[in-house]
């Protein structure tokens, strides 16, 4: 039997972006390896905007009936 977990949306930015000194921030990086396994740790599953290919509309996707 498995086990449904509650879903925790993340929408945030893809890649590397400067931020406002110019210094790179990898927010590949960021969601891999703080913000994903502590989304986990809370016993949540993590979803990333844009992560994997849509098979259902976002609104479906983030709030099923």
């Amino acid at each position: 039997m498995s086990t449904v977990r509650t879903l925790c949306f993340v929408l945030m930015p893809f890649g590397s972006k400067p931020d406002s000194t110019g210094a790179l921030i990898d927010f590949d990086s960021v969601y891999r390896d703080l913000i994903g396994p502590a989304i986990a740790s809370a016993g949540l599953e993590p979803i990333r905007a844009a992560s994997r290919p849509p098979a259902a509309p976002l609104a479906q996707r983030v709030a099923p009936k």
